[in-house]
């Protein structure tokens, strides 16, 4: 589902409709993430934490000191949204990457209910952040496209062959065509198809064949 569709539902209506930002990185999530925002305070108190998601309704506060400021977020995923909280020194170290509308791999660590009675509410402590585009471009060795051979036409290969020749990198490509309940046949495409592990490579692909077609391993 193209990112920029995602965000006009967002901004227009609030939330998503054609799909989440993180569904084109569930391999990735599976591999990396410890936690979602639905089950991560059930860790227990000051656990480490790793949790996909995007971050809304980013705030800065000034410190009661007034020496430096302090900020809060909520990330969101599937499951729901949970609260950080950004101490000073890590806010000058990551604001630049907070603010920015992309999926992201968090790391936080786990707080008591913070504050008592009508104002108690569950957050985590900043500790981390990557782009989740970044982890799959540094983790990824191996996109996996698998095609039904019994629909897929001359000229879609072809303009397969033209996609990968224009995303090169250090990924190795391996190309499995399947005829459905009878046999498949799997191919290593060697070093001339090599990609880079992008969101744009991944996009081109699903453009040809539909959605879910190439992994990245």
């Amino acid at each position: 589902m193209p990112k920029e569709l995602l965000a006009n539902e967002k901004e227009a209506i609030g939330f998503y409709i054609s799909g989440h930002p993180l569904d084109r990185y569930g391999g990735e999530i599976r591999r990396f993430t410890t936690a979602t925002c639905a089950n991560c305070m059930e860790k227990g108190e000051r656990a480490e934490v790793i949790l996909a998601g995007v971050i809304n309704a980013f705030v800065e506060r000034p410190m009661k000191s007034g020496m430096g400021k302090i900020a809060y977020f909520s990330l969101e995923d599937q499951t729901g949204t949970i609260e950080f909280f950004v101490k000073s020194r890590k806010l000058e170290e990551f604001r630049d990457l907070l603010v920015r509308d992309e999926p992201m791999l968090v790391t936080g660590m786990v707080e008591a209910p913070w504050n008592e009675g009508d104002t108690a509410r569950e957050r985590l402590v900043f500790i981390d952040a990557k782009l989740l585009s970044k982890v799959r471009s540094d983790k990824s060795s191996l996109l996996d496209i698998k095609l039904n051979a019994d629909v897929v036409s001359e000229d879609q290969i072809k303009a397969l062959e033209k996609v990968l020749r224009n995303h090169t990198g250090a990924c190795r490509t391996l190309l499995r065509m399947e005829i459905p309940k009878r046999s498949e046949t799997v191919m290593d495409l060697g070093d001339d198809y090599k990609v880079a592990a992008t969101d744009e490579l991944l996009a081109r692909i699903e453009q040809i064949f539909g959605a879910r077609v190439a992994v990245l391993r």
